[in-house]
């Protein structure tokens, strides 16, 4: 049974049991592709990511301050199921070793019963039949 911290915020080690590996996230700006792969952590404020330690820039604007990006999360990418539309942004960056960095991604603005398709997501846990991996795609 999962803890009381744990039904807000699933931890990584979780996640595969859960399903959340079959995820995938699609983050653009104006019509650029910044990132497409998995999430490490789904909560309902948000998500993370892992990229590169120069993966990190595409987020930023010129002056160094995070810009707010469209985003497109699909819980079952190979089924017809529509994915959840919004906006987010980057909240901090973690270094996690010498060659990768963690961000921790907020909701900004989704669109309408999107938060109510995430609790739903986060409460029923997933089967997966089989165990798929979206490797990280970052475009910039």
């Amino acid at each position: 049974m999962l803890g009381k911290k744990s039904l807000y915020r699933l931890s990584s080690d979780l996640l595969p049991a859960l399903g959340v590996s079959d995820m995938k996230i699609t983050l653009n700006n104006e019509e650029q592709a910044l990132y497409s792969g998995a999430i490490s952590d789904l909560s309902p404020l948000g998500f993370s990511i892992e990229v590169g330690l120069d993966g990190s820039d595409c987020f930023r604007d010129d002056t160094g301050r995070f810009i707010c990006f469209d985003m497109e999360l699909d819980f079952f990418p190979d089924s017809a199921s529509e994915p959840v539309y919004g906006q987010a942004m980057v909240k901090s960056v973690r270094r996690i070793s010498q060659q990768q960095c963690g961000l921790t991604i907020r909701f900004m603005n989704l669109e309408q019963g999107a938060y109510r398709r995430i609790a739903e997501y986060l409460s029923t846990p997933a089967i997966a039949s089989e165990q798929r991996h979206f490797p990280q795609q970052l475009a910039g």
